[in-house]
């Protein structure tokens, strides 16, 4: 990717307990951005929201093109299983920032463990081209990393409480 133009610029995902908020406006980057080390904790089975601010790296022009979020939920190395879409969209930056919300449904027999989440913003590009692993030269790339676990339900009720004294 090149240091100009398109990129994302903000990404907020809200987990269980932990969060990613990563605020990168005005940062001109090139390759995929390793941020890995943020992570957020997500429980099996539940539904999580990521926010991505889609604009430019430098205040200058804004391109139109698409934008997505995958997240190899199989550790196999790449974003092409069944379910590792998150979502796509165009993004049409040419009138300003645009954010686009992604909806994340953690299946509910995942392992728990962690997982790369990975952010494309690619100018120029259509909902058929874009790719999580793609060679493009205007646009971003991010990596995050989410951390599933398991899901907090009660395994028992109480029926009934009956003070004491003493």
């Amino acid at each position: 990717t090149n240091a100009v133009d398109s990129e994302i610029e903000n990404v907020t995902l809200v987990g269980y307990s932990t969060s990613i908020s990563n605020n990168t406006t005005n940062v001109c980057t090139t390759g995929v951005n390793n941020y890995t080390a943020m992570s957020a904790d997500l429980q099996v089975g539940g539904t999580y929201t990521v926010a991505v601010e889609f604009g430019d790296c430098n205040g200058g022009a804004q391109y139109d093109g698409a934008g997505g979020v995958w997240i190899d939920w199989n550790n196999d190395g790449d974003f092409l299983d069944a379910n590792e879409t998150i979502g796509t969209a165009l993004v049409a930056v040419s009138g300003g920032n645009v954010i686009q919300n992604f909806t994340i449904n953690v299946p509910g027999g995942q392992p728990i463990g962690n997982y790369r989440m990975r952010i494309v913003q690619r100018e120029g590009g259509t909902l058929a081209t874009i790719n999580p692993c793609a060679t493009f030269t205007y646009g971003s790339t991010e990596d995050y990393t989410v951390q599933v676990i398991n899901s907090c339900i009660p395994t028992h009720s109480v029926t009934s409480f009956t003070p004491t004294a003493g």
